[in-house]
């Protein structure tokens, strides 16, 4: 295995730790303790943590509600083990959201 494989796979498994710690909410336990939760800045980024969330909300309810294979490029949802699961699911709402909204609306 060369150096540049191996620095590449650390940056890789760096990045994915700080997106699940931070943008995922995730914790961990450590001696038997749960550890505070990393993402501590909530009230400076609520919009974004908010806006993941609420992206979240809106695939699954799509997915359940069949209304997703009615969309031209169907949303995706977050896959944890990716590191740029979260960004293809946030980059699949935001394509498909105008008509996802359309379709939640004539549903009514």
């Amino acid at each position: 295995m060369s150096l540049q494989f191996e620095l590449d796979l650390c940056y890789c498994h760096g990045l994915s730790t700080c997106i699940n710690y931070v943008l995922r909410k995730q914790t961990r336990m450590v001696g038997g303790v749960k550890q505070p939760a990393a993402y501590l800045f909530y009230k400076e980024s609520e919009l974004v943590f908010d806006t993941i969330d609420d992206a979240k909300v809106l695939v699954t309810y799509m997915k359940k509600t069949f209304l997703n294979k009615k969309l031209n490029n169907k949303m995706k949802q977050d896959v944890a083990t990716c590191f740029d699961g979260l960004f293809i699911m946030l980059q699949s709402v935001a394509s498909e959201l105008a008509t996802s909204i359309e379709l939640l609306r004539k549903r009514k």
